[in-house]
Formats: structure tokens, sequence, C-alpha cells
């Protein structure tokens, strides 16, 4: 008999109506049907994680393929989105890993974002090219052990925008003329943990201790400070946050709400218990997968939710699956734990 287990992920992007899911805790690339509501194996990565953790940290799509951003890997991968097949893409001068937080589609080529303070790396998938940029600190490309590093980044038009983690700066990349500024908001924070950029083109930022939320303004260099101190105890900890139609998102990674901000106003919708999210946009919809529970949402875009959803899967994968809908008087989360 075929074990069903709980797929669990913190990489996901949205292809179409299918959502490719990275494995947390293997080296399995997994796709699920947001129409459907089945799981299938996508690929297998001919690698293993050292440290027992994720192995890639973002998927970026471009036409015809999917590019895994390696964390732990050794080795970007590219998977063909028709034929699924996988190709293996050596990053050099970068060590035993790369560790990079997040990429980019842009103009052709994918730029990834490297954590741990070496630079950028650009690749063509054309012709093959690649080349690194860490102009920004000074052209040595090396991390001191005091430096601060980035959780995650977001790119708007051609220019990339970087908090640093464990500093209250903010780095402005421009990606085409390489030209850069560094922002230090005037407000009390040891570090940011995400970012997005409002409709309204400011930048908003969560800290990565505690719950923080902040929007700067660019041009003037203006800093406002959203009001979240009833939200969420001192020990929450939060991962990212994203905007969505007007609405700002912040999610947890050791917390127990989502926070949404609309007009400048916070309400925090409560999960039950501490757990961590991520989330992704398809069509109209706000889709947050809960990444320890393997439990995804999908809201509508006033952020109410629509339908939740266990994604699950055979032990061997050999099989498609149909994960469970939960309805309330036909599976409770309790009811699928007893199945398992």
């Amino acid at each position: 008999m075929n074990i069903k287990c709980r797929l669990k992920s913190e990489t996901t992007c949205v292809c179409g109506e299918k959502m490719w899911l990275a494995a947390l805790d293997s080296n399995r690339i997994y796709e699920y049907d947001l129409i459907r509501h089945e799981t299938r194996l996508i690929c297998t990565i001919h690698e293993e994680s050292t440290s027992g953790y994720r192995l890639f940290s973002d998927i970026v799509l471009t036409e015809d393929k999917a590019f895994l951003v390696p964390f732990n890997a050794h080795s970007m991968y590219s998977v063909d989105l028709i034929t699924n097949e996988v190709r293996e893409i050596k990053i050099p001068n970068m060590g035993t890993k790369a560790n990079f937080v997040n990429g980019f589609y842009y103009n052709g080529e994918i730029w990834l974002i490297c954590a741990l303070y070496y630079g950028f790396v650009r690749y063509n998938p054309i012709n093959e090219e690649m080349d690194t940029f860490c102009n920004w600190i000074g052209g040595k490309g090396q991390r001191s052990v005091h430096a601060p590093y980035f959780r995650r980044t977001v790119l708007k038009n051609s220019t990339l925008y970087a908090p640093m983690y464990k500093s209250n700066s903010l780095l402005e990349y421009n990606l085409d003329t390489q030209e850069f500024e560094y922002h230090v908001l005037d407000i009390d924070c040891d570090g940011w943990a995400g970012i997005c950029i409002g409709d309204d083109n400011w930048a908003w930022l969560i800290s990565a201790d505690q719950l923080r939320i902040c929007k700067y303004n660019i041009d003037s260099k203006c800093v406002q400070v959203i009001d979240t101190d009833e939200l969420s105890d001192e020990n929450s900890r939060y991962a990212n946050i994203v905007g969505y139609n007007g609405m700002i998102i912040g999610l947890p990674l050791a917390a127990c709400t989502i926070i949404y901000v609309k007009n400048d106003e916070c309400i925090a919708k409560d999960l039950g218990k501490s757990t961590w999210c991520v989330c992704e946009f398809w069509d109209d919809k706000i889709v947050i997968f809960d990444v320890n529970e393997g439990i995804l949402r999908i809201c509508g875009s006033d952020g109410v939710e629509r339908k939740k959803v266990v994604i699950v899967f055979d032990e061997d994968s050999k099989n498609r699956n149909e994960s469970m809908v939960l309805k309330e008087g036909v599976l409770t989360i309790d009811d699928f734990i007893e199945m398992l």
C-alpha cells in the first residue's frame, strides 16, 4: 500500500494553472494542478542536500524552461516545460555551494542574487555565457563574517531592490547600467526579511525579527512605520512581504498570523498555530502555501479564503495523487492526520 505524505516546500512558482514545488526535504520537483487538485512528480534532481535542507531557493520561469535557483545545491538546473528534461548548469567561482536567495528573468537572461555577499550572477540561456557582478561591494566579491546579507529581493522594471538582513540598509541596483545606491532607512531595525514594491511605488519592508512593517519612498527617502503593535507577539518572525492588487501581505516564518495591509491599516488572519508560509498569485487569486503543514489556501483578491487543500503525494512518487480538499463536515486536518 502506498503511503500518502504531505508535500512540504518553500520553493514554488505558478505556471499557467499549475503550481511547481521543489520539495523541502528531498531532490524532487512536483507539479500541483490548481484546478483538478492533483499532484505529480515532474523530475528528480541527481543531487542530494548535504545539510538535509532545501536544495533550491527559487524557481524562475522563461518561455520554455524553469530554472531552479541553487541554495544548498552545487549547480543551477533547467527543466524543460514540455519534456521535463533536466540539465545541470554549473556556476563557477562560487565555492561548494552558492546560497542564492532568489532569481529573476530579465531581458532574456537569468539573474541570480547571492545571499552570502558574493555578488550577482547573470546567465544567458541562449549562448550559455555567465558573468558575475560585485561592484557594489568594492569589487572584492568577499563576504565578511559580520557583513549583512540578503534574504529576499524584488525586481521592478530594470531595478533590483535588495534589503539587508542584519542591517537597516537597502541596495538599489540597476541591472542595465550596473549603477547602484545604498539607502539607509532612518528607523530602529536590525534587518529586513523581505521587500515588495506597492502599487503606489513605495517600497514595503518587513523586519526579520519580531513584526515591523514600514513603507519607504525611494525618491524622497521618507519612511512611514505601519502600526502592528497589537497584531503579533514579540517572538513572532516573518519570512517575506508581497504586494497584490493594492494589498500588502506579510508572510510568517514562525508566527501564528498572516498580516494583510490595505490603505495603511493592518488586519491579522489567525492560522491557529505558529507556522511558515509562502505566496504565489494565480489569475485574480492569492495562493498561500503552508510550508510546515503542506496546506494550500486559495484566496480571493480580497484575501478571503475560498478553498483549503492538503497537498499529498505517494511516498514512491509514481502515481498521480488527488489532494484532500478541506471542507467543513467533509475532511478536517485531524481526519487527514488519522489517515496517514
